[in-house]
């Protein structure tokens, strides 16, 4: 199932706006620390926490194996769907192929001929 195009836009902005978030509180904690009693502080630091925890998997997404497996997927996909490879035919076409045998069968030729079912 393909994702509408927006639908990529808006995953690489909520991305974007997560790793912004969290380098900005740990700047901000950096030179003002959270002042308040242990619960306030606890309850600051879990999400704060939580929030690390997603920018770690935003990060890990954007730059190890998953953007692999992804790009893999897109290709494939667009293998599939347009016939980049030059092997798929749109429906009633038909393609030629000629091929010529190694030089020791002197001019022995092969023609090939691939027809596509309408739809």
């Amino acid at each position: 199932m393909n994702k509408p195009e927006s639908w990529g836009d808006t995953q690489k902005l909520l991305a974007f706006i997560l790793v912004v978030a969290f380098i900005i509180i740990v700047l901000i904690w950096m030179f003002h620390p959270p002042q308040g009693d242990a619960g306030s502080i606890a309850v600051l630091n879990t999400l704060v926490g939580t929030l690390g925890g997603f920018t770690a998997a935003v990060v890990t997404f954007y730059f190890g194996s998953s953007k692999g497996s992804k790009d893999k997927d897109d290709t494939i996909s667009g293998i599939a769907t347009h016939g980049t490879n030059g092997d798929s035919l749109p429906p009633g076409a038909t393609k030629t192929t000629t091929t010529t045998a190694a030089p020791i069968v002197p001019d022995a030729t092969t023609t090939t001929t691939t027809t596509a079912p309408p739809n």
